[in-house]
């Protein structure tokens, strides 16, 4: 099993759309479809309803979304047991750029070297899913302010 094909899983969970989580993990739709289909294969069972508009979780889907979200978040945990000194995943709009945010990074760096810096631009619409699934640590807007 792949960590990706759960995160897809989480994103549609969420999203309730192919397509919205595509959007929201920044892949094609047929990436996403294929990973639930992995998914869903390995497993052995529909994870979702498509005979409608939007991607309905099925009772197996309902039953398996609470220990996905537990597996994103156990691997969170591994990130942070193999990097002791700190791992902080930052997914920023697109739009933090004009806020300062390129110069608030290289001080926070500076600060704290030995801190792991993964950042990452998504849209607004991404945020929700990409939290909830434990893709990233915090959501940032422009009217937020960082110490």
């Amino acid at each position: 099993m792949d960590l990706e094909w759960v995160q897809a899983f989480l994103a549609v969970a969420d999203t309730g759309s192919f397509s919205a989580a595509a959007d929201a993990l920044f892949l094609s739709q047929p990436v996403i479809s294929k990973q639930v289909q992995k998914l869903e294969h390995q497993l052995g069972v529909r994870l979702f309803d498509r005979a409608h508009r939007r991607a309905e979780l099925t009772d197996a889907g309902r039953r398996a979304y609470p220990p996905a979200q537990a597996l994103a978040r156990q691997y969170q945990l591994l990130e942070q047991a193999v990097h002791p000194d700190g791992s902080l995943r930052l997914a920023l709009l697109p739009v933090a750029d004009c806020y300062g945010f390129p110069q608030m990074l290289a001080d926070f760096s500076a600060a704290y070297p030995r801190t792991r810096l993964m950042v990452e631009e998504r849209e607004n619409t991404a945020m929700p899913a990409l939290i909830r699934a434990g893709a990233v640590t915090e959501r940032f807007s422009a009217s937020r302010t960082v110490p």
